[in-house]
């Protein structure tokens, strides 16, 4: 009886967050869910109907809390070996083409896609391509948009840059003001943000370039593939689809791509 006041007590909080924000963690995994419930203090069936209680009382809180649940792990240049491939084996494909258009999905506050459009400017390729990035969070959109990185996390971002095959002085490519640091003008031209929700809302696209990141290995497995379908209908025919390291293609979408690497999770969207 008390896991089950637990579980109920936990989606009666969920419902208040999705009607309060808009956020809906229907998809989400249990498991990841309950963990930060109980790093906010919601251990058990009573301090969940407290916290419950605060955030219908305190708008404030509630956004915070929706915030708190969602996951927006990211950073400039995460993953270097990912990047020096995708360089190498993904980039080379759309030289001489037509403009590139690239969709960064759960793009947290943006760090992704600055890494991506800092690889677009070495590559020669940046000059008309279209880089969107999309999240489900209001506030992580907000700050993605104003260019903010954290100021002191500049010197591991350094690093992470020289790694993944960085060619310039990564100083170059952002500028600090009095209330914080910026990437710079030209790497935000061609860029625009927005709110999308995977599951919920219309395939978007198509694209060229895909990046679906450490973002599906957050959802249970129904929400996986119907996200995987969205992805397939996104990516164009010959595009890249790039996933994460702990993410795996369903077997009803597997046979739309070719392995371009699979150590690195890039694929190739078959014709």
């Amino acid at each position: 009886m008390t896991a089950a006041l637990q579980d109920h007590e936990t989606e009666a909080l969920l419902e208040s967050v999705r009607a309060a924000t808009g956020l809906d963690f229907a998809g989400y995994a249990r498991s990841g869910i309950v963990r930060r419930i109980q790093a906010l203090g919601g251990r058990d069936a009573a301090s969940i109907a407290s916290l419950h209680a605060r955030a219908v009382a305190e708008p404030g809180f509630m956004k915070r809390l929706a915030g708190s649940l969602l996951v927006n792990v990211t950073s400039l240049f995460r993953d270097a070996e990912f990047f020096r491939a995708y360089r190498a084996m993904a980039l080379p494909r759309f030289v001489g083409g037509a403009p590139l258009r690239a969709w960064h999905v759960g793009c947290a506050t943006g760090e992704e896609v600055w890494s991506h459009r800092i690889v677009l400017v070495e590559e020669g390729l940046a000059r008309s391509a279209r880089v969107y990035g999309t999240d489900v969070s209001r506030s992580s959109l907000g700050r993605a948009i104003s260019g903010a990185l954290p100021i002191d996390r500049m010197q591991e971002y350094t690093a992470a840059y020289r790694a993944a095959g960085g060619r310039q002085d990564f100083s170059s490519y952002y500028v600090a003001k009095p209330d914080g640091v910026f990437v710079r003008s030209f790497l935000r031209e061609g860029v625009r943000f927005g709110r999308h929700d995977l599951v919920a809302d219309a395939p978007f696209g198509p694209f060229d370039v895909v990046f679906c990141r450490n973002v599906l290995i957050y959802f249970e497995a129904a929400y996986q593939a119907r996200a995987h379908r969205a992805l397939a209908a996104s990516v164009r025919p010959g595009g890249i689809l790039a996933l994460g390291s702990g993410d795996a293609l369903p077997p009803e979408v597997r046979p739309r791509y070719d392995e371009l690497d699979a150590r690195n999770r890039i694929f190739l969207r078959r014709d």
